[in-house]
């Protein structure tokens, strides 16, 4: 295959990512956005973000404070981000590629399944919360670590893996689940590469030492300590494996609900083994356990099953998190199941016995509209964060007995001077959730005038 071919599947890549996403850089910042970017003096320079070091996610933090430095307000965060999932699915492209040959497909083939796969990652919706959403940016730049450590291991770069790993796991600490995916490269090979990719394995042990480094300089920092223990406090383990009954099926539900995207979803939250609790735990521990089995006669179904739990098991195992569920947790988690289904589409085209040149058109066609139903799904999604009301008005839609998202709605009309409907959002969350303190306080401070930090809102 001529790099040209490569290159030009890069290059649609980064223009289709262009076209969905461009149109939303003037949205306005959201939510955590405020608390995190906006107000947060830390990262409003790099001397501030000097000064406050050693901290939790430096490398996050720098990239705020390099955005504050460059100027250009929000539409220069947005941008920042967008330019991040660009290289993210260009790594993607060549990591499936080099994966759908080690499957059996020649090279045109590989770079076909591997160009659709791609696509999936770049336009899907469920990935505008880790792209739009410029708190997001935590799964997104992560992302990038990982999987330039990842492509540097498989090219013997063996150091260099080593040090995107740490820098992975300095933007987000879920990527320290990195030297699993690794090992699942390994352990779905075929047999013939078995003494190549039992030698790549050894090479890793630098990520592994590395891995080993990073987790004690986390428990050394006071509050990644704090963090750890009201995580703790919040759920028991055996409750919060529970509570995965109702996340990871939603989670994958969500791979196919284009237009179901939801920033705040309304979860129930089992607290005893129920029947149908038990049901869907034994059901996903059977499709664990069944990858886990079939990962030398069926490497590829194991890969792509395997690929999204290792991505979510940070966030959807034994320690407890205060949202069950969110969007941007499928950011990586997708490249397994969109890869599986293309390959699979690949293979089942292949067992008609059509003419190659059918096969190719057949995968065109289907490839066209497959992305233009992806790309119209994430524009339409991007059209959400056009405003932090609209935002929030989406979400209510979504999960409209939610006391959390109408505290927020609440909040959002109260900054645009909505004070009517903001009571009625307060009145209703406190309502809702009588153990909720906030909408109470809100309601309490919006009526004294005093919700907002002086000059934040201007009302005429």
């Amino acid at each position: 295959m001529k790099p040209v071919w490569r290159r030009i599947v890069a290059v649609a890549l980064v223009t289709m990512i262009c076209v969905v996403y461009l149109p939303a850089l003037g949205a306005s910042f959201q939510y955590d956005d405020f608390l995190v970017i906006v107000r947060d003096t830390r990262v409003q320079s790099f001397a501030a973000w000097c000064a406050s070091m050693p901290g939790m996610r430096p490398l996050l933090k720098l990239s705020y404070a390099f955005n504050h430095e460059l100027g250009g307000g929000v539409r220069g965060f947005r941008l920042l981000n967008i330019a991040i999932h660009a290289v993210n699915a260009v790594l993607v492209l060549w990591l499936l590629e080099r994966l759908s040959r080690r499957h059996g497909l020649g090279e045109r083939a590989a770079l076909g399944v591997a160009g659709i796969a791609a696509l999936v990652f770049a336009l899907h919706p469920a990935q505008t919360e880790a792209v739009t959403y410029i708190s997001g940016r935590s799964s997104a730049l992560s992302a990038l670590g990982a999987l330039a450590a990842l492509a540097a291991w498989l090219r013997g770069a063996r150091w260099w893996a080593a040090v995107f790993f740490a820098l992975a796991v300095a933007t987000k600490e879920a990527a320290v689940v990195l030297p699993l995916a690794m090992l699942l490269w390994w352990a779905t090979s075929p047999p013939a590469e078995s003494a190549t990719n039992a030698r790549a394995w050894r090479s890793a042990l630098p990520l592994l030492l590395v891995g080993v480094a990073l987790g004690a300089a986390l428990l050394a920092i006071a509050p990644f300590r704090e963090l750890l223990a009201e995580s703790l406090v919040r759920r028991s383990p055996w409750q919060n494996l529970l509570v995965q009954s109702e996340a990871l099926p939603y989670l994958a539900g969500q791979l196919l609900r284009l237009h179901g995207m939801n920033a705040d979803p309304d979860l129930p939250l089992p607290t005893a083994l129920a029947p149908f609790v038990a049901l869907r735990l034994a059901i996903l521990a059977g499709l664990i356990a069944s990858a886990i089995a079939l990962r030398r006669r069926q490497g590829a179904l194991a890969f792509g099953v395997l690929w999204f739990f290792i991505w979510l098991l940070p966030t959807h195992s034994l320690l407890p998190r205060e949202d069950p569920a969110n969007d941007r947790q499928l950011y990586l988690a997708l490249v397994g199941p969109a890869w599986l289904l293309v390959i699979c589409g690949w293979q089942l085209l292949r067992r008609l016995h059509l003419p190659h040149g059918a096969v190719t058109v057949l995968a065109a066609v289907t490839a066209l509209i497959m992305s233009g139903a992806l790309a119209q799904a994430t524009w339409a999604r991007n059209a959400a964060y056009r405003t932090e009301i609209a935002f929030w008005e989406a979400t209510a839609a979504l999960s409209p007995r939610k006391a959390r998202v109408l505290n927020n709605l609440g909040h959002a009309y109260a900054l645009a001077c909505r004070d009517t409907e903001a009571r009625r959002m307060f009145e209703r969350a406190a309502a809702l959730d009588p153990d909720d303190f906030r909408p109470r306080v809100n309601l309490h401070l919006l009526e004294r005038g005093a919700l907002f930090p002086e000059g934040e809102r201007h009302c005429f």
